[in-house]
């Protein structure tokens, strides 16, 4: 059981730090909306994980085809928030480097701000659910790239970054990189611990 918690943590810190980085480098976070927003999330990844490991692929696959047609329905609607998300992330790289970026046409009113929040919600379903799927394959490298995705956007036009949530990433990161070896060389244990460590020594460098 043990052996079991301790990977599944490590893989949560690193889905919520991939996601924090990016929520609090922008101003996405809406605590009263996301305090809804993400026990739905975390009940998508914890069905799709039951699902995976009973390999449902059949209600997967059913699944999946049904988060495909709702976005189709609310095309509109998610695009309306893509482009107030946009709005969004493009201001703040203004102020940070003085670059112009020309806005959406948009009426930004507090309700296309939520729907901005709800793209942003169906958009972390499938990187969780996929970040999920690479770790249960262990596709490591590929894990890494997608939870860097949300990441790559905070490092443009000098974006100030949130180092609470960087430093959990980094570690996270590290402790994959080294897990994968450990995986392979049978020795996971001492591995880990070393990661760990290396992890530290890391993130002390950055300041």
């Amino acid at each position: 059981m043990k052996k079991q918690v301790i990977p599944a943590l490590l893989l949560l810190m690193g889905m919520l730090s991939s996601l924090g980085v990016f929520l609090f480098a922008f101003p996405f976070w809406d605590a009263v909306l996301w305090m809804l927003y993400i026990p739905v999330l975390l009940f998508a990844v914890v069905v799709y994980n039951r699902l995976l490991l009973r390999r449902r692929k059949k209600v997967i696959l059913i699944l999946a085809g049904g988060m495909l047609l709702l976005g189709v329905l609310s095309f509109s609607l998610l695009q309306e928030g893509a482009h107030i998300a946009y709005n969004i992330i493009t201001e703040v790289y203004h102020d940070a480097s003085g670059y112009v970026f020309y806005p959406y046409d948009v009426t930004d009113t507090a309700m296309l701000y939520r729907l901005s929040l709800t793209w942003l919600l169906y958009a972390s379903i499938w990187l969780f659910c996929g970040m999920l799927t690479f770790w249960n394959t262990r596709r490591y490298f590929a894990l890494f790239m997608l939870s860097f995705l949300p990441v790559f956007f905070t490092l443009l036009y000098q974006t100030p970054i949130p180092w609470l949530f960087a430093v959990s990433l980094i570690i996270f990161w590290f402790m994959l990189l080294l897990s994968r070896k450990g995986v392979t060389d049978g020795h996971g244990g001492y591995v880990r611990l070393s990661a760990f460590g290396l992890s530290v020594i890391c993130v002390l460098l950055t300041f």
